[in-house]
């Protein structure tokens, strides 16, 4: 008789991380989807500013890169957040 290799109840990996995707308004057009990296390099090779628009599946409206609290990093001197007061 056939048997699977695998015991019973065996764990399922979890499943694959869906990337985000943005997009972004660049010279009056919506463009996208892209990565976070390929915003990065958007962002360092000057297409897209801090003020730039840009949008992801959660977001209510278009917001500006300086706005989204995972694309601050880009800004540079990431300053982290202040302390929690005690």
């Amino acid at each position: 008789p056939f048997t699977s290799q695998q015991p019973r109840g065996a764990a399922l990996p979890p499943p694959i991380p869906v990337q985000v995707m943005y997009y972004y308004a660049a010279n009056g057009q919506q463009l996208g989807p892209v990565s976070f990296d390929k915003l990065k390099e958007l962002f360092a090779n000057r297409t897209i500013n801090r003020d730039s628009l840009v949008w992801k599946q959660g977001l209510m409206a278009w917001t500006a890169l300086k706005e989204i609290e995972e694309l601050k990093a880009f800004l540079g001197g990431s300053i982290p957040p202040p302390l929690p007061q005690m």
